[in-house]
Order: structure tokens, then C-alpha cells, then sequence
């Protein structure tokens, strides 16, 4: 690499660096203008303390006042219980997340693996011969005999 090639790149990783450092400025100024909307809006509707406005008559306005109340202090409730249960739900899945550990189980030990290989067509393996015979014996040529049991084994009537 020669010299411009050389300042080229390393004017180019400057670039970089300075757009991801101003990338990351702008994520979190928006990050706290965010929150800082957000909690001054929560605290606004849980102490609301708007001024009645009616599109009545002044002298017909104080009797419509108590509803006005009633519905702030519904408002103001309602907020502060769906603020209190979010804290609540978010504080129970940090617990559980790093409260909790994992099974640290082996699935694939109690895998049957015999059924997950391709099937064989027929084969025709030649008979096991039996440990016990005689290997300089020829092979008989009788039919084997069944079963009978022994005159000591037959059934008493």
C-alpha cells in the first residue's frame, strides 16, 4: 500500500469514528428527551389541575364543577395505577431474568436416534452360526424337530 492508499484508509476510519460518536450523542439526547416527555407527561395526568373550562353560561359553570373533579380524580387514578402495575411487571421479569436459572438438561441424551436414519431396503444376511456347534461338524440336513415336552413335564389331567 503506498502513502495515499494509507491516508486515504486511515482518513476514512476518522470519518468513521466521528459519525458513530455523533450517531451515539443523537441516541441518547433523543433517548432523554424521551423519557423526560414521558415522565412529565405521567406526572402531569397523576396531579392533574386543569381549570374548568366550559363552553356554559358563568352562572350555570359551578354546578357542572363536581364532575369535572370527579373525572380528574378517575384520570389521576387510573395513571397511577397503570404506572404503579408497569413498575411492578418490569421489576418481577428483571427478577425472573436474572433470578432464575436456566435447566441445564440434556435433551439430545434421550434422543432415539434409530428413527432418524434412512431406511435400508431388504437385506439378505446369512444366519449367525450358533457358539456351541461344533465347528468340524457338517451342517445337518434334517428338518429340526418341535417342541414336545418331556413325559416328566406333561400336563396332569
Amino acid at each position: 500500500m503506498n502513502a495515499a492508499e494509507t491516508a486515504a484508509a486511515h482518513n476514512a476510519t476518522t470519518l468513521d469514528s466521528i459519525a458513530a460518536i455523533l450517531v451515539v450523542l443523537i441516541l441518547i439526547v433523543s433517548v432523554l428527551t424521551l423519557f423526560g416527555m414521558g415522565i412529565l407527561m405521567a406526572v402531569g395526568a397523576v396531579m392533574s389541575n386543569r381549570p374548568l373550562v366550559t363552553s356554559w353560561s358563568s352562572d350555570q359553570e359551578h354546578t357542572f364543577s363536581p364532575f369535572e373533579r370527579r373525572g380528574a380524580i378517575s384520570n389521576s387514578r387510573a395513571w397511577t395505577i397503570s404506572l404503579v402495575g408497569s413498575l411492578a411487571v418490569t421489576i418481577f421479569a428483571v427478577g425472573v431474568y436474572f433470578g432464575v436459572a436456566p435447566d441445564k438438561k440434556d435433551v439430545t441424551k434421550d434422543m432415539n436416534m434409530s428413527n432418524l436414519t434412512k431406511k435400508r431396503g431388504p437385506t439378505t444376511a446369512a444366519p449367525k452360526p450358533d457358539p456351541a456347534a461344533k465347528p468340524d461338524s457338517a451342517p445337518s440336513t434334517e428338518a429340526p424337530k418341535p417342541d414336545t415336552p418331556a413325559p416328566e413335564e406333561a400336563p396332569k389331567q
